[in-house]
């Protein structure tokens, strides 16, 4: 991972979904820093509101919340939209509830307490895999070339 892949983050829009409160409030703390614009939501149903109203690009969700967890949530998801990349935490290591979510077409999961690293490889793999870019040849940190294809214009 270096810091052009990083900078992918930074024009996208995340919905964040975690029902503890000390955990919402670092974690969003956290995508702030990642992200261009973060998301919150305490349950699934004020997540799926969220989902509807502001599209985001990437949803990281608890599996376990109150009203609607993240399996129902993601569930409702994707009877409308298998692109959208949704990464599920969860504090077990329960195989029944990860198959489920395996069914779902997730991205990823990741157990709680969450790693930092590991938290940026799991977003970037998610959104990598939705995300078109050009043809980038990095050579320094100074110096990046673009191939830019035959049909692009630029109009004033």
């Amino acid at each position: 991972m270096n810091s052009s892949s990083v900078l992918i983050l930074k024009s996208k829009r995340i919905l964040f979904v975690e029902d503890d409160f000390t955990t919402r409030l670092q974690m969003t703390h956290t995508l702030k820093m990642l992200f261009h614009k973060v998301y919150c939501a305490k349950d699934g149903e004020e997540a799926y509101n969220l989902y509807e109203d502001e599209q985001p690009d990437i949803i990281l969700t608890d599996v376990r919340m109150p009203k609607k967890d993240g399996i129902k949530l993601t569930r409702q998801i994707r009877q409308i939209d298998y692109q959208i990349p949704i990464i599920m935490l969860t504090s077990f290591d329960d195989k029944n509830v990860l198959l489920n979510a395996a069914n779902l077409a997730i991205d990823g999961y990741l157990i709680k307490p969450i790693e930092f690293m590991l938290l940026v490889e799991k977003l970037l793999q998610a959104i990598k895999r939705t995300h078109v870019t050009p043809n980038l040849i990095t050579f320094n940190q100074n110096l990046i070339l673009i191939e830019i294809p035959r049909n692009f214009t630029i109009t004033m």
